[in-house]
């Protein structure tokens, strides 16, 4: 009874959602606010700032509730109800990634922001190197910080011991790209622009939640609920079960992390 009421009332908010975040201007004044909330807490609250966009990161996990079948003839996808063997194989590559974290965190998470980078890209309807400028951006400004955090992310010293001129230069280089993608496709402008200046205006950490939910998590279930070939009251549904899966996880991290085998900046 609590699932089906959860259900119908993930559908009732999902198409509210979805018919207010197709407007242009909703769309940019929602992101423009969680921004400046964003400025104002790193400001006023720095912690609460951290936590802000880990809430914006769990928020965005459900759009991946889904299964979709890509057409290479036309590019176009097919969404359906997640099978068994696609669930089983989506947490066996949790449970390997994050085992494989645990024994070499230094390439482990070297492998994980190669994944991300990679998922970002795929996700982008025409400028593809935003996967990789979204990991590696944040070094051009940010290069001391956001080595800082993939040492506390390893809980280890060998990103600290990088060159910071070599870490801008590894940020400037993915900016350099998406620009020239950006001018060469002739696409996305004010989206490319809009993403570059998040990623100078907020630390790594602020940039990349922003990122993550607004121009990859929702766009990606605005276009699952668009889909008719899934009736958005079937898609309703599914979110419960990734959610329950993600407040499961993150109570497994948080507890990994206090217990000491991981560290964290949010538990810095």
């Amino acid at each position: 009874m609590i699932a089906s009421a959860l259900r119908g009332a993930l559908f009732e908010a999902n198409a509210a959602q979805t018919k207010l975040w197709s407007a242009p201007a909703i769309r940019f004044t929602v992101l423009l606010l969680a921004v400046i909330l964003q400025l104002v807490l790193i400001k006023a609250a720095p912690n609460l700032s951290v936590w802000f966009a880990v809430a914006m990161f769990l928020a965005g996990v459900p759009h991946g509730a889904v299964e979709y079948i890509s057409n290479e003839k036309d590019g176009t996808r097919a969404w359906r109800k997640p099978s068994p063997f696609y669930c089983a194989i989506y947490v066996l590559i949790g449970v390997v990634a994050f085992s494989f974290y645990i024994i070499a965190p230094v390439i482990g998470l070297c492998a994980f922001l190669a994944v991300s980078a990679l998922h970002f890209g795929a996700e982008e309807t025409h400028i593809k190197s935003l996967g990789i400028f979204v990991i590696l951006g944040s070094l051009a400004l940010y290069p001391s910080l956001t080595l800082t955090i993939f040492d506390m992310l390893s809980d280890q010293t060998s990103f600290s011991s990088i060159p910071l001129w070599t870490a801008q230069i590894a940020g400037l280089i993915s900016l350099g790209v998406v620009a020239f993608e950006s001018i060469l496709k002739k696409r996305e402008y004010a989206r490319t622009i809009a993403i570059i200046s998040i990623f100078i205006i907020l630390p790594p950490i602020q940039a990349v939640a922003i990122y993550f939910l607004f121009f990859h998590s929702l766009e990606s279930f605005n276009a699952q609920t668009a889909d008719h070939t899934l009736p958005s009251e079937k898609i309703s549904s599914y979110p419960v079960y990734i959610i329950l899966a993600a407040l499961i996880g993150a109570s497994v991290l948080i507890g990994a992390t206090y217990l000491g085998y991981i560290s964290l900046p949010i538990a810095a």
